[in-house]
């Protein structure tokens, strides 16, 4: 599409529009959850060791959707 990455902070509106699609198609096809329990953070404070970081075992259970 032109673009070598999407800044969350700046996303076009298609890309907002084709998210929330794939996440309803991910959900009726899949039972992939439309929540999260996952705290986000802006950069920087998003950092090395936060409390946004999910351990090896939430990391291992979760079930949903998860940026990076």
């Amino acid at each position: 599409a032109g673009y070598a990455h999407l800044y969350m902070p700046d996303l076009p509106d298609w890309a907002i529009r084709d998210l929330g699609e794939f996440a309803e198609w991910a959900h009726a096809k899949h039972g992939v959850p439309l929540s999260s329990d996952v705290t986000f953070k802006a950069d920087p404070s998003s950092y090395g060791a936060t409390n946004v970081r999910m351990s090896y075992s939430k990391w291992n259970n979760y079930r949903g959707h998860c940026g990076h």
